[in-house]
């Protein structure tokens, strides 16, 4: 599916297989871990993200050419660019708690995961001054906190996680206007 080789970006195809989750295993772990080391992959992912979730009615999925059209646009959009840089997202920031809200964009984990190392990956906001990345056990108990800059971060080996039982993730942002942005609580179940 994807070349090994790092300069390598995702093809549209993989993109929109990638946000419908047709990708399973080892095919989305590739993914993931390319999206932890490329953030012009990354920004791409986010205007695609960004394009559907603003032309899609609740509760339904863009699937076959209509998603994959929609990939090869953002794309021609990031690539029309001047100078490279990413786009900045449409969506103005929001507090917690507001009805229909835009969140940080979210790549993975998502259900079941066999990720090794395990990575949380998200999409980067403008004016974020910090991210704080929170793993907590199904019965809220936190097992694991980080703050920083970066977009993505591999869980430490010293954090065991036991197979088959329900783990939840958050990540929050500081925004440099005082505001925060989140990317909501995400669940996933490590499996062998």
């Amino acid at each position: 599916m994807m070349s090994p080789a790092a300069d390598h970006h995702l093809t549209s195809d993989e993109t929109a297989a990638y946000l419908d989750r047709q990708l399973q295993g080892a095919g989305r772990d590739r993914v993931e871990a390319h999206l932890a080391d490329c953030a012009e992959c990354r920004s791409h992912v986010v205007v695609v993200h960004g394009i559907l979730t603003t032309n899609r009615r609740p509760q339904r999925r863009m699937i076959g050419a209509g998603l994959i059209a929609a990939a090869a646009a953002a794309m021609l959009l990031v690539v029309t660019q001047t100078n490279g840089s990413p786009g900045v997202s449409p969506h103005a920031p929001a507090l917690r708690g507001v009805a229909e809200a835009p969140r940080l964009t979210v790549y993975g984990p998502n259900g079941e995961t066999d990720g090794k190392p395990l990575r949380f990956v998200w999409g980067a906001w403008p004016g974020a001054l910090s991210y704080r990345l929170t793993v907590t056990g199904a019965n809220g108990e936190k097992l694991w906190s980080r703050d920083g800059a970066d977009t993505a971060v591999a869980l430490p080996e010293t954090v065991i996680l036991e197979n088959g039982a329900t783990y939840f993730w958050v990540v929050d942002a500081l925004l440099s206007d005082g505001g925060a942005m989140t990317t909501g609580l995400r669940e996933f179940t490590p499996v062998p």
